[in-house]
């Protein structure tokens, strides 16, 4: 899936989740549980083995 088809999926802007997948930005709680929501996953499968 595409960043841009991603984003969507979460409704974030395209612009920031890549800022985010770059490591330019951090991502706040809120966006954290939404990527984990949008790839079928929790929070704590996200930060599994971290």
């Amino acid at each position: 899936m595409s960043q841009e088809k991603f984003a969507h999926k979460i409704s974030a802007d395209r612009t920031y989740y890549a800022s985010i997948e770059q490591g330019r930005h951090a991502a706040s709680i809120t966006m954290l549980s939404k990527i984990a929501k949008g790839l079928g996953m929790t929070l704590e499968e996200l930060f599994k083995g971290l």
